[in-house]
């Protein structure tokens, strides 16, 4: 089993924290997660943040984020950098980076396509200097989720490049999300897998006219959440900000994601509604700081802890299990906000023996997969690393980052882990 703390739209600004009307709040989270520690004897494994982590994307915010996060890793006994898990919302890019007006007809280009997802490959395939300006927003909440190892490397590519009209879009590397190793349950592997769906989200990003013509137009696209692995033996969970209401095309896009994603974790909507529909499960969470924007007994400030296991069922199917307990905000202090929820997905069972799981058996005691990628991603011998384990790899003209993301999808279709871990750590 493991258990998830997960929070959403925290919406840092630039206040001094004696200032700030949420305080209390995030100094209230803090003390109800010691509780559950020390009361329930609640452990917890891992933080995800489904994001709207700033409220405008400036870098003063995410230094006053870093703090908090920090404050809640030590609480709860996890490794800041090893056990955070971040996805970037429409309030974590600088809406008013650039050329504004440029990327605001970009994305009504887009949008207008018969086919934006071929509208977009097409663009990155033909034209990557200029797509840039899609990813120059996100500069500071990239600078902020690279150590977590939660950087989409083509975003981190376009920030940290200097990208011209010679430079080339590479399918085999410049990914538009990420992915890492969450644990092994029961012989299962629990894959995470990071999607960006605020890339075409701007200060105009809704259709406020009266025909409603375009609606709501942040574009998914499908080299963002297509190539995800489905294999019998594992699990996949996928961590987004905007659920599919607030996605241009959404209500194709969910079957679409369905067929792919056994738990879907959500934020954005500020409100914790969640449900086990179509054998799938889709968990919003609450907004750690609402604001001023919405009213109601729904709209408070609630975070979750999510608890996933999987166990033995028939010849058929295995179940994958989660139990969801939202805790809201009451004032003073957090409590539960409804009775715990129980949702299942049937696992089905394959004709063909799986594949047995031999990765991380070799590792010492303690050590994942994560581990050593986070590690990999923050060594000061980076690049000396990966010379000596793959001479002529490291490719100097590209960021840093960059090549430790290319050196590691190498490691892990090779399965060098144990050689990467001894490497690093002579």
């Amino acid at each position: 089993m493991i258990r998830l703390l997960q929070i959403s739209d925290i919406h840092w600004r630039d206040k001094l924290s004696a200032l700030d009307s949420f305080k209390h709040i995030r100094d209230g989270l803090v003390e109800d997660v010691k509780r559950a520690q020390q009361q329930e004897k609640l452990t917890f494994n891992r933080i995800l943040i489904c994001g709207d982590v700033a409220f405008s994307g400036a870098e003063e915010q995410y230094k006053r984020a870093e703090k908090f996060i920090r404050e809640l890793c030590e609480v709860t006994g996890l490794n800041y950098k090893e056990d955070v898990f971040v996805v970037p919302g429409n309030h974590d890019k600088n809406w008013y980076e650039g050329a504004k007006e440029v990327r605001e007809l970009i994305n009504r280009y887009v949008i207008e396509m018969k086919d934006p997802n071929e509208a977009l490959g097409q663009w990155l395939k033909n034209d990557l200097h200029s797509a840039s300006l899609l990813f120059g927003p996100f500069k500071n909440y990239d600078k902020f989720v690279e150590k977590f190892g939660c950087a989409e490397p083509l975003m981190h590519r376009m920030n940290n490049e200097l990208m011209n009209s010679k430079s080339v879009y590479s399918e085999d590397e410049d990914k538009l999300y990420w992915c890492d190793d969450l644990a092994e349950i029961n012989g299962y592997k629990i894959l995470l897998y990071g999607l960006n769906s605020a890339l075409f989200s701007d200060k105009e990003d809704y259709d406020t006219s009266e025909a409603r013509k375009y609606g709501h137009q942040m574009v998914l696209s499908k080299l963002a959440y297509n190539e995800v692995s489905r294999k019998d033996g594992e699990v996949n969970v996928m961590m987004m900000h905007h659920p599919m209401p607030y996605i241009y095309g959404g209500e194709k896009l969910k079957d679409e994601l369905d067929k792919l994603y056994h738990i879907q974790l959500y934020g954005h909507v500020h409100v914790a509604k969640s449900d086990n529909n179509n054998n799938r499960i889709h968990i919003f969470s609450g907004a750690m700081q609402p604001d001023e924007m919405g009213t109601g007994e729904e709209y408070r400030p609630i975070y979750n802890i999510i608890e996933i296991d999987i166990e033995n069922g028939d010849e058929k199917h295995d179940k994958l299990n989660v139990k969801l307990q939202e805790r809201c905000w009451n004032g003073t202090i957090f409590q539960n906000y409804r009775d715990e929820q129980d949702y299942t997905v049937k696992l089905p069972k394959y004709k063909w023996k799986r594949e047995e799981m031999t990765e991380t058996r070799i590792l010492p005691e303690g050590v994942t997969k994560h581990t050593i990628r986070v590690k990999l991603i923050n060594h000061g011998r980076a690049k000396s690393i990966i010379t000596k384990l793959a001479p002529d790899f490291y490719d100097e003209n590209l960021p840093k980052y960059y090549n430790v993301m290319r050196f590691l999808e190498k490691v892990r279709l090779e399965n060098k882990w144990k050689e990467l871990w001894d490497a690093m750590e002579e």
